[in-house]
């Protein structure tokens, strides 16, 4: 939360996002009232989707299906009673939903077998398709499922990769391969609060004119120095709330 507090105002001051979406994303009121933040508009999401968590696990399976699908209908008939609620809410709280109900009694087994794997895909795709009210933009409907192809398949990628370097042996503690994806998984967040700052501050520094030299300058510049900080920036702020945890327990 501190770091979101942080990037929000940060993002303020160098003029990327207003003062009203960035005051409605810091109060984590933006998913119902516009305007909304750029890039840090799914942040209040996830708190609000860790909000009820407490809510629906509380109790067994039963309890949990009733509890997900009331909040759920609630967020649905919200967003169809009142055009400013964020139609991304709902739709993240479904997987949200999907995942706190199912995650105790799911066999971890079938994440193997690769049909379950395209449902999934399917299933995560159909809604994408009526996010934007069945507009007419054919680009629109097309950068959807880019979008949702590419997310699974980058989980996919990760979860062959986590296969291969992790579970064959029990020497992936000295795997260097490892240790990179540990370091990159831990500057993620940080990565993600932290990366318009980063990218707007390489163009500050230099600012290619050349569309392609920009594209090699951020991702062979740009984007290796923000995932080395940002490590740091998770790092010392870690540290930063264990001392704080230790001087109120003393």
């Amino acid at each position: 939360m501190p770091l979101f507090l942080l990037s929000a105002i940060m993002l303020y001051l160098i003029g990327f996002n207003g003062l009203r979406a960035t005051i409605n994303g810091m109060l984590c009121i933006s998913p119902f009232l516009k305007p909304r933040p750029y890039t840090l508009w799914y942040i209040p999401v996830i708190i609000i989707c860790y909000a009820i968590t407490p809510l629906v696990c509380r109790k067994g399976l039963s309890w949990r299906i009733c509890c997900s699908s009331a909040i759920l209908t609630l967020f649905i008939l919200l967003r169809l009673l009142v055009p400013s609620v964020d139609k991304r809410l709902s739709f993240n709280l479904l997987f949200f939903l999907i995942g706190a109900v199912s995650a105790p009694y799911f066999d971890w087994k079938f994440k193997r077998i690769w049909y379950i794997k395209v449902i999934f895909v399917l299933v995560y795709l159909i809604p994408l398709l009526y996010l934007h009210n069945n507009t007419p933009e054919v680009l629109t409907t097309h950068k959807e499922y880019f979008a949702g192809l590419g997310v699974f398949a980058i989980l996919f990628v990760c979860e062959w990769l986590s296969d291969a370097i992790f579970c064959k042996d029990n020497t992936h503690k000295d795997n260097k391969i490892a240790q990179i994806i540990r370091c990159i998984s831990y500057s993620s967040m940080a990565c993600y609060m932290f990366h318009r700052l980063f990218f707007w501050a390489g163009e500050m520094l230099i600012n290619p004119a050349v569309s392609k030299v920009k594209w090699l300058y951020m991702a062979g510049i740009v984007f290796p120095v923000m995932l080395y900080l940002s490590y740091y920036i998770q790092r010392y702020y870690d540290i930063t709330i264990e001392r704080i945890k230790i001087f109120i327990n003393k």
